[in-house]
């Protein structure tokens, strides 16, 4: 409650993943991302199309961020 603000000790509570002791399998997901994009750049050659727009023009959602041109408007 508002009135008993001044009461709480700080990081008394601190929910999963927060903190210190944060998730263990956080930095498991993270690592096996990092190495699944290597991979990728490693056995496969990435290309530009003669769509793709120079610089990139990015539109902004409350989530994501995406190019303006999706890939359904170029078919």
């Amino acid at each position: 409650m508002p009135e008993n603000k001044h009461l709480i000790k700080p990081y008394t509570y601190l929910p999963f993943g927060g903190g210190p002791r944060n998730c263990v399998g956080m930095r498991l997901g993270l690592l096996q991302i990092k190495i699944c994009l290597a991979h990728m750049v490693l056995k496969y050659q990435f290309v530009r199309t003669p769509k793709t727009d120079v610089p990139l023009q990015y539109q902004r959602s409350i989530q994501m961020i995406y190019p303006k041109r999706s890939f359904a408007d170029t078919l």
